[in-house]
């Protein structure tokens, strides 16, 4: 083969505007290095050259911005210089030259680290040329990026830095601010009813403001005091099971005198409904409750109403608070739940902070629920509020706690439409791990491995395999006493004779309440 040095190639179209670049080229053949080291060098290249693997290792240091280096060559080849140099830590470019038209070759050497490679045919000078540039240019914009992203990573703990700083400063002075305040409170308090020396009417209706303006101060700070927790991680709920029906009849007790005041009718649909434990912390979803249903009655038309009423799907249940007033513009229900904004409101006479709904949106996330709203001009707002339905028997027991006993199912054989069902049924629950087997040996494999507190066994038309797979299950030790549940689909018409084995049978389509009861009962939670 011949290789001619060209002088044809623009200069400007194959290197970087960014200096002299330095170059060392590696090849056994002295002619090669003539002329590879005559086409870099006319294209303003500094270049230096060594006739093997083992003088490119001597040769090679931090002021090499490439390596074009050989494929074949005696002592090291290219592939062997290319593993030393990338096992070494360099992540120097390197260009492999090959004779070779196999493309295993070059696949080879890009699996190893190289980054361009070059056949060696009567158009070397061209395709060396745009394979070193465009090595150099890859490094260049893969420096940009890690300079770029160890400077966000800087910016990122600074600001963090600093957040922690205004959260702790924020704490600091709302706890200060708490001590006097409530000492006003209480003194005002005391100033109105007392019988001994009663004041004048004009007098406690002073004192009305001053504990009115008190008050709303006090629910300022107390909005700081959370939001300084949430904002630094520290703020922590106590997930438990409770009877949200209670928790909502509270609630409407609380804010039943103030929707008085201000004329707005509740209506209860919950009223009358049967008990229902959801995972949550008692305190914390009153605290949204209120939150809520006060924004209502605020943001209510006069005489308006305010309706109460909740759905479930079997996993989840959603509150929706649902008001007549006049309802929010389009293009501000992205900026609902930010921090301190108000939508407008902060120039009406409507007492609030602005930070209230953010809040919530974080309380009820912590407790892996989910707050929402729809909207309607002149018709009204609807909030929905999404929290799990209680697992049975976790009665005082705090499931966001590590310390927490994972529960783990496994499912062999699976089939789409369960698993999308134990997926919603499991994301609510983090204490629940589901596993899946794609084939029975792989199910029996890790039923030995997981130990799992249920398996569950998607049955096909193969009766014999899946007694097989069942009799393996209840033969072995170590699963023995594992509850087994199997799915099985009727127009299938599948038979089991040993069903005494079972925990349980369910046959398609699955009902998510059925299942989870199932789970409930599988689990003894």
């Amino acid at each position: 083969m011949t290789m001619q040095s060209s002088s044809q190639n623009n200069p400007e179209e194959n290197s970087l505007p960014v200096g002299r670049k330095k170059i060392l080229i590696v090849d056994d053949d002295p002619l090669i290095l003539s002329i590879l080291s005559s086409i870099l060098s006319e294209n303003h290249y500094e270049v230096e050259t060594a006739g093997n693997g083992n003088q490119a290792l001597a040769t090679i240091n931090d002021s090499f911005h490439l390596l074009l280096s050989d494929f074949q060559m005696p002592e090291m080849n290219g592939l062997e210089l290319i593993k030393v140099l990338r096992k070494s830590g360099k992540d120097i470019p390197i260009v492999i030259l090959t004779g070779n038209q196999e493309i295993s070759v070059a696949l080879d050497a890009l699996k190893l680290g190289a980054n361009e490679y070059v056949i060696k045919d009567e158009n070397i000078a061209e395709t060396v040329l745009t394979a070193i540039s465009n090595a150099l240019e890859r490094k260049m914009l893969l420096d940009q990026n890690t300079r770029l992203i160890d400077n966000l990573m800087k910016a990122k703990d600074a600001a963090e830095r600093a957040n922690e700083a205004k959260s702790d400063f924020l704490a600091k002075m709302s706890h200060d601010l708490k001590t006097p305040l409530n000492a006003i409170l209480g003194y005002t308090q005391l100033m109105t009813t007392d019988s001994d020396e009663p004041l004048g009417e004009e007098s406690i209706e002073s004192l009305n403001q001053i504990f009115k303006a008190g008050n709303h101060l006090l629910e300022l700070i107390n909005d700081i005091l959370d939001l300084s927790a949430i904002e630094a991680g520290k703020l922590k709920v106590v997930i438990e099971k409770i009877d949200l029906i209670s928790v909502i009849q509270e609630s409407l007790i609380l804010i039943r005198p103030t929707s008085e005041k201000q004329n707005i009718k509740i209506i209860d649909e919950t009223k009358g409904h049967e008990s229902l434990y959801v995972l949550a912390d008692s305190l914390r979803l009153k605290q949204v409750l209120l939150n809520l249903l006060s924004n209502g009655i605020k943001y209510n038309s006069l005489k308006g109403t305010l309706t109460l009423s909740l759905t479930t799907d079997g996993s989840q249940v959603r509150i929706d608070i649902r008001d007549t007033g006049p309802g929010i513009l389009e293009e501000k229900m992205n900026t609902l739940f930010e921090k301190f904004n108000r939508l407008g409101a902060e120039k009406t006479k409507i007492e609030g902070t602005g930070i209230g709904l953010n809040i919530c949106q974080n309380l009820i996330e912590l407790m892996s629920g989910s707050l929402s709203v729809k909207s309607e001009l002149g018709k009204g707002s609807c909030f929905s509020t999404s929290i799990p339905i209680s697992i049975k028997g976790r009665n005082d027991q705090d499931l966001s706690s590590k310390n927490i006993e994972r529960l783990n199912i496994l499912y062999i054989n699976p089939e789409d439409e369960v698993v999308e069902t134990l997926k919603n049924i499991m994301m609510p629950r983090p204490f629940i791990k589901l596993s899946i087997a794609e084939n029975s040996q792989e199910g029996l494999k890790l039923a030995s491995i997981q130990n799992p507190k249920l398996i569950f066994l998607g049955l096909s038309s193969d009766n014999q395999a899946d007694l097989g797979v069942i009799e393996k299950l209840k033969n072995n030790p170590e699963t023995a006493g594992i509850p087994l549940v199997t799915f099985v689909k009727k127009d299938e018409g599948t038979e089991l004779t040993n069903l005494d084995k079972l925990f349980d049978t369910l046959t398609f389509p699955i009902n998510s309440i059925k299942l989870l009861s199932t789970i409930e009962s599988a689990l003894e939670i």
